[in-house]
């Protein structure tokens, strides 16, 4: 009877790899009898956490620092009803952090929850040095249209020698309601610029710096007082424009409002809200040092179908 041949084993034969993590059992297990020399929380009907004190229940804290139910179980808790039939066991969350520390560092592993990573663990969170650590993904902010190209930023000024009066110290050169460099339209619009008068910045980048535009503008009219009067005397034409529009004859009903023939543009943030308008913008202009910006009109009905009124207001800008 002739026998099956035996299957002979390669020499080349792919081995039992060695752990990664040399001595990861010796440690556990030093973890454990650490473990089980620390008896449990014995829960005491009148226990409360400080006051102010930050907690996570049981299910969270198992589930976001990587502890089990017996390890967890050492520390004090307090119930608190909830919507589920048992009630709910609250933990000081930093006690919980300080135990998964002790944890990771016995185990030799890094401690990080889904969001943060732990790069040591000396110190106590209990007085507020917890460990050094990092966020696994740190904001990115979204990329702006003038990230690409951006715009030239001037920052010297010098009040013009013919002005009338000197400026207000110091100048809040910022444009309330708008935010991030605008378009060369815009920037002309919102200044009273002519576009030969800021070719040097567009040739630069199609996207103006705010402040910058508001100190070439001050430089051209004479300085912040002058510039103001500009601005008004723009704005009072605008007006008068607006209202023969208002009263003119026509044969369809007259809307309830009227506004520039100006659009700022889409790609420009413009917050129309009078809210949001009263707290960035009167305020500052109380003081007297807010650059004039010659922002679009609006011409409305008041609430009692009475006179129209302007929206911005003379004193708001």
């Amino acid at each position: 009877m002739t026998k099956a041949p035996t299957a002979k084993i390669s020499e080349s034969s792919p081995k039992k790899s060695k752990s990664s993590r040399p001595g990861l059992g010796t440690r556990q297990k030093e973890w454990r009898d650490a473990l089980s020399q620390t008896p449990r929380w014995v829960w005491q009907a009148n226990f409360r956490h400080p006051r102010f004190t930050k907690t996570i229940t049981k299910t969270a804290a198992i589930s976001t620092y990587s502890v089990n139910a017996r390890e967890i179980e050492t520390l004090p808790y307090e119930l608190r009803p909830s919507s589920q039939p048992k009630p709910m066991h609250l933990y000081n969350e930093n006690q919980v952090i300080d135990l998964a520390m002790k944890k990771c560092k016995t185990l030799e592993k890094k401690f990080e929850t889904k969001d943060v990573v732990y790069h040591s663990h000396s110190g106590s969170s209990e007085t507020g040095i917890v460990a050094v650590m990092s966020l696994k993904n740190p904001y990115t902010p979204t990329p702006q249209p003038w990230d690409l190209d951006p715009p030239l930023i001037i920052k010297e000024y010098t009040c013009p020698s013919e002005a009338e009066k000197p400026d207000p110290s110091p100048i809040v050169w910022s444009a309330n309601r708008l935010m991030g460099p605008v378009l060369v339209r815009d920037a002309c619009r919102l200044y009273c610029l002519e576009p030969n008068e800021i070719q040097d910045l567009s040739e630069h980048s199609r996207w103006i710096d705010l402040e910058t535009a508001a100190k070439r503008a001050l430089t051209l009219h004479g300085g912040f007082h002058a510039h103001e009067k500009f601005v008004l005397r723009h704005r009072e034409a605008e007006e008068k424009l607006l209202e023969q529009e208002w009263w003119a004859p026509r044969t369809t009903p007259r809307s309830d409002y009227i506004r520039s023939p100006f659009r700022i543009s889409k790609e420009v943030e413009y917050d129309d809200s009078e809210e949001v308008y009263d707290e960035r913008c009167v305020e500052a202009h109380r003081h007297g040092r807010t650059v004039a910006v010659f922002y679009p009109i609006k011409y409305v009905t008041n609430h009692f179908g009475a006179a129209p009124e302007w929206k911005p207001g003379w004193g708001d800008f």
